[in-house]
Order: structure tokens, then C-alpha cells, then sequence
């Protein structure tokens, strides 16, 4: 299938596009920043230069990777410039501006940054979508150049301009483990997640493989602890996708449904998915398409789960007949 990413079309699209807003959405907000930019850079001396960008003009994206800490869900993980709603923020869009110059020290004000548009808010949740913990919203900026950075060391580990196309490439999608105890909830004691997760195993997840910098800090992390593309991030660039490759996000390229690691219970939730499946294939991917997939299939995980766990209870109980039969004879 020929790789395809239209910028112009789809910085156009994205422009006249009305994001959706999330109803009852929980108090707490969080701003992320999506920013486009060049190598060469753009004549930004015409007020429409967003629309006149070559056609060889290669896009590169911001990509961060957060701080080591303990403290934090999301340490070290691959993300965008953002952060949490201030009382002092008017807006969702200033917190994206805020907190890229606290991070980055990237001012959008100043440096001749271009709005395109806004993606359509996620509720970020936890334990499998039961508990919602924050609303994201995520803009997106087009740069007519690649101005210097100046990372928040407490905030941000490194930070690289990372080609746009390249998150499309095929031989980038890939799988990750994630433990499946992260279903439960975080009272639950440490020896219950034990045996959840030797019970259950890991669910693989769709991820993107990044290829770093070698100036960069993440490139100098042995290459078992170098971050994916994976989670909410990843989530945001399948919606940006929809709109500057149609024709990967109408194919579902770069994300699919996660599936369990033990084959026993990979096929019961095969077997009771078939259907959801088959429906999310024949409608094109729409705003928030990750979190929209997610959140119709958990359900049927855990349903697996019940099953998996009895289906398991009776093969235990058959090895009992037998061995029991065997002896007696």
C-alpha cells in the first residue's frame, strides 16, 4: 500500500474542522501542543504561507520525552509539550502555549506559529476506562522553521524533530507489553496484581518504534530502555492522521486493538470480539478513534477474562478426573 501524507489537504481540513466537546467532562484539563515545522524554512513574510508550503518540503513534528520520576504516571514516556490547566489559564489553548514555552522554550506567540486547528478532546482514564482522571485538549501549530530549544530539565528529558511520514512507516508499527494488573485499582495489594498478572499476563499494545538522534539524551539510554510511541500520544497522531492520511487511517495503519499475551484467552476474546471487530473495519476512523475503540472493548475483555478464568477452572478439574481415574485403575 503506497504511503500517503498530504499536508496541505489535510492542514485544510483540520482548519475548518469543529472539534467535539466532551460532556460532563471531569474538572481537571490538561493542554498538549502538536507543532509542525521545517528544515528549510518557509517564507513567512506572506500572511498565507501555511498554504503555499512545497510540495518537498519534509514536515517534522516536536516529540519530548518526560522526565524520569516516580511521581509521575506517565515518566518517561514519548509525549508533547503540555501540561495541566492553571487558575491562571483563560483557556485550554493558552495552557498549550504556556506550558510549550515552560518546556520548551518555544514561544508560539512569537515565532510566526500558524493555528491550524484543534483535535477533538479525550478523556484520559484509568483501570481499563472505569475512572476518568483528566480532559485533554490538543492543538495543532505549523511552524515556518525549527526554532533552537530550551528544555525544562525538572519536566523533560530530551526533546527531537521527528519526521512526520516516519510514524507511518510499516516497519515502525510494532507491539509492547503492558502489564495487565494496571486493570486494577491501585489499593488493591501489591500480591493481588501479582497474581493477576501471572493469571492474565501482558496485553500487547500497538506502539511506533521512534529512530533517535544520536545529539539526543534518549539516544544515549541503552537501547531495552529507549521509549515508544505509545498510549495517549499515540492516540493524538491517529486522529492527525485522519485528517493528513487518509488513506492510513481508513486502513488503520499505524493502530489496531490490543490483545492478550496467553493464546487461551487471545482467542476467546477473538471469538467474542469477531463482530465488534468487523464493525470498526467497515466505518471510517472518526475524532478520538482510539479512545471510541478502547472504550466499546473493554467490556468484552473482561468478559474474556470470566471466561478465561472458567474455562481454566475446568480443565483443572478435568486433569483431576483423569489423574484421580488413573490411579484408581
Amino acid at each position: 500500500m503506497e504511503l500517503e501524507l498530504d499536508l496541505l489537504t489535510g492542514l485544510q481540513l483540520l482548519s475548518e474542522y469543529c472539534p467535539r466537546v466532551t460532556p460532563n467532562a471531569p474538572p481537571r484539563r490538561a493542554s498538549v501542543a502538536v507543532i509542525i515545522a521545517f528544515k528549510e524554512s518557509q517564507d513567512f513574510s506572506n500572511p498565507k504561507w501555511p498554504q503555499c508550503i512545497p510540495i518537498t518540503s519534509v514536515p517534522y513534528v516536536l516529540l519530548i520525552q518526560r522526565s524520569f520520576r516516580d511521581t509521575d504516571r506517565w515518566s518517561g514516556h514519548m509525549a508533547l509539550p503540555g501540561g495541566t490547566r492553571s487558575l491562571t489559564d483563560k483557556s485550554d489553548i493558552q495552557t498549550a502555549h504556556r506550558e510549550t514555552l515552560e518546556e520548551v522554550g518555544i514561544d508560539l506567540r512569537k515565532e510566526h506559529a500558524h493555528f491550524v486547528g484543534a483535535l477533538d478532546e479525550r478523556v484520559i482514564t484509568s483501570n481499563w476506562g472505569q475512572f476518568p482522571l483528566l480532559l485533554l485538549s490538543s492543538f495543532v501549530f505549523i511552524l515556518p522553521y525549527m526554532p533552537s530549544l530550551r528544555l525544562q530539565e525538572s519536566e523533560v528529558f530530551s526533546a527531537q524533530w521527528y519526521p512526520l511520514a516516519d510514524l507511518l512507516l510499516p516497519e515502525c508499527q510494532t507491539r509492547i507489553q503492558i502489564d495487565s494488573s494496571r486493570a486494577l485499582k491501585k489499593t488493591y495489594p501489591r500480591f493481588i496484581k501479582t497474581l493477576f498478572h501471572l493469571a492474565v499476563g501482558n496485553l500487547m499494545y500497538s506502539a511506533i518504534r521512534l529512530e533517535f538522534d544520536p545529539s539526543s539524551a534518549t539516544y544515549s539510554l541503552p537501547p531495552y530502555q529507549r521509549p515508544f510511541l505509545r498510549g495517549i500520544t499515540h492516540s493524538i497522531f491517529v486522529d492527525l492522521f485522519i485528517f493528513l492520511s487518509p488513506s492510513s487511517a481508513r486502513h488503520c495503519l499505524c493502530w489496531s486493538l490490543p490483545y492478550f499475551q496467553h493464546y487461551d484467552l487471545r482467542f476467546i476474546a477473538s471469538f467474542f470480539t469477531q463482530f465488534y471487530r468487523l464493525r470498526l473495519h467497515q466505518v471510517y476512523p472518526r475524532g478520538n478513534w482510539v479512545f471510541t475503540c478502547l472504550n466499546g472493548y473493554y467490556p468484552y475483555l473482561k468478559l474474556t477474562l470470566l471466561v478465561g478464568f472458567l474455562f481454566r477452572l475446568f480443565l483443572v478439574y478435568l486433569l483431576f478426573l483423569i489423574i484421580s481415574a488413573y490411579y484408581k485403575s
